[in-house]
């Protein structure tokens, strides 16, 4: 994603994926969602791009695009 990213925006996506992860190595689970959320979109295109699936599910379901 760092090579990827082009805007403020996704700098700060990058950033939230990051704290996203630091929150699962931690076990806090509303943590990883809320940092996965605060992604958003541009992190969840990437994800697929890369074939992520685990990835770009919970972002799915973080973002409300799919039921759990």
């Amino acid at each position: 994603m760092k090579k990827q990213a082009v805007t403020p925006e996704h700098d700060i996506a990058v950033t939230d994926i990051a704290k996203a992860e630091q929150a699962a190595k931690a076990g806090d689970r509303s943590q990883i969602a809320e940092h996965l959320k605060a992604a958003g979109q541009w992190a969840l295109d990437i994800a697929t791009k890369i074939g992520t699936s685990l990835t770009v599910e919970v972002l799915k379901r973080t973002l409300g695009l799919t039921q759990p």
